[in-house]
């Protein structure tokens, strides 16, 4: 059985992000131990090349029980981030696009890694009547792997929720503050 998270918990993915990103600055200036880091020289999870970076995509997405009720999607490539919503099942889909930062992609790959994301288990039920779904679907070159959420979610799933909304609202702010999506 899952328990609520403590409100701190969504500061960790947060915490990874910054803590990573200051270890960037400070090997750019010199102060760090070893050579400096680049994009080029940034070791990657999960035994990816560089090459490799552009067929990574990240996929979150929120579909409410109600029948007829639109849907929220977050699509996150090296490339870009596109956000997608619906506000019903008969309106037209609104789309936003944005470039990311050279290393969204590369951290969000550390989180998945320290969060253990392709341990997770595919399905967390909600019992009878779930009232939404979370979908997050990570595709790696040669794996994939999607986990359902219909009710309470691990703190480990959560915390993987919070790094990539905050790599989103990186491109787009209004991914973060709840302006474009309502329920992400």
């Amino acid at each position: 059985m899952t328990r609520p998270l403590p409100a701190s918990a969504a500061l960790v993915p947060v915490a990874i992000l910054m803590g990573l990103a200051a270890a960037d600055q400070d090997a750019q200036k010199g102060r760090g131990k070893g050579t400096e880091v680049t994009p080029e020289t940034y070791a990657l999870t999960f035994d990816l090349k560089q090459t490799e970076l552009p067929q990574v995509e990240i996929f979150y997405a929120y579909y409410p029980g109600k029948t007829g009720a639109g849907k929220q999607e977050l699509t996150l490539k090296a490339d870009g981030l596109k956000l997608l919503r619906t506000r019903s099942m008969y309106t037209a889909a609104e789309t936003r696009e944005g470039p990311l930062p050279p290393q969204a992609v590369p951290r969000l790959l550390d989180v998945l890694a320290e969060e253990n994301f392709f341990g997770l288990e595919e399905r967390y039920p909600a019992g009878d009547h779930p009232s939404y779904r979370r979908v997050l679907r990570v595709t790696l070159p040669g794996r994939t792997k999607t986990v359902i959420v219909e009710g309470p979610a691990p703190a480990e799933f959560e915390r993987i929720i919070g790094a990539l909304k905050l790599a989103a609202s990186m491109a787009l702010p209004e991914t973060l503050l709840k302006r474009f999506f309502p329920n992400l």
